[in-house]
């Protein structure tokens, strides 16, 4: 694992602890086993780590998720999946405090999220369609499947909602998902 990553690592388990707005150039360094002078040679800020760390998960889980996939014939199977993966991975990360934190510190890395999230729904709901037994649904415009599924998904799977709802990522993004297969399937 190089420098950078390590630091990522290192920051990612800080926002497990702590949250996003909690955590510090020190202990970055700390946890990474490195000065704070060797993360500025990296990173010019505490919030380009935070970005470059949810960045990582996010792409991870895309990868995950695309794998998830075209492994799995069935498109159900294959969502609940990755549901799995994705509460596994980042449930830990992705706490009411560090949705608050995401709120009121980082919005531009929310809207950043919410681009690769959207982006890689859309190819989801073109596969789910695809792949769905139902003949009405396959007539469906997947456009149209998937401009409803991230509308949904941008009002309830967010910072906002969540927090203000006394919510939990991983319930909120199951009970939306079991929405979802229910309409499909």
């Amino acid at each position: 694992m190089d420098t950078r990553e390590r630091l990522i690592a290192a920051c990612l388990d800080l926002v497990r602890a702590k949250g996003l707005g909690q955590v510090t150039m020190e202990e970055l360094a700390a946890r990474a086993g490195m000065s704070k002078r060797t993360v500025y040679r990296y990173f010019a800020s505490k919030e380009e780590v935070i970005e470059k760390a949810v960045e990582a998960l996010i792409l991870r889980i895309a990868s995950q998720a695309e794998e998830i996939i075209k492994g799995e014939e069935d498109p159900r199977k294959a969502v609940t999946e990755i549901l799995r993966y994705l509460t596994r991975q980042a449930s830990s990360v992705i706490t009411r405090q560090s949705l608050d934190d995401l709120r009121k510190h980082y919005p531009f890395l929310w809207q950043k999220i919410d681009r690769l999230r959207t982006e890689r729904l859309e190819w989801l709901v073109r596969e789910l369609v695809r792949c769905s037994p139902k003949e009405e649904v396959k007539s469906i415009d997947p456009r149209v499947v998937a401009a409803a599924m991230i509308a949904s998904v941008q009002a309830v799977v967010n910072p906002d909602f969540i927090v203000d709802n006394n919510l939990t990522f991983e319930d909120t993004t199951t009970q939306l998902v079991n929405l979802f297969l229910l309409a499909l399937f």
